[in-house]
C-alpha cells in the first residue's frame, strides 16, 4: 500500500534530510516562508533546494500576525 505524505516544515525543524524522507514515502513539503512583515524563515531557501533535488512537490505558507 502506498501512502502519499506531505509535511509542514519551518526553521523549527532544523536540518531535515528530505532525500531520506522522500525514500520513505514523502511526496511534498509545505514550508513556512514568512511571518508578519519582518520575519523570513532562514531555512526556506535551503529546504526548497533540498526538496527540488529530491523531486518533491513544494508549497509555501506565509503567516499573518495580528496587531
Amino acid at each position: 500500500m502506498s501512502i502519499n505524505v506531505v509535511v509542514d516544515l519551518s526553521h523549527h525543524n532544523g536540518n531535515v534530510d528530505l532525500e531520506q524522507a522522500q525514500q520513505a514515502g514523502l511526496v511534498g513539503v509545505i514550508h513556512k516562508a514568512t511571518q508578519g512583515t519582518g520575519m523570513v524563515d532562514n531555512m526556506y531557501a535551503t529546504n526548497r533546494q533540498k526538496a527540488q533535488a529530491a523531486a518533491l512537490l513544494w508549497g509555501r505558507l506565509s503567516l499573518w500576525d495580528r496587531g
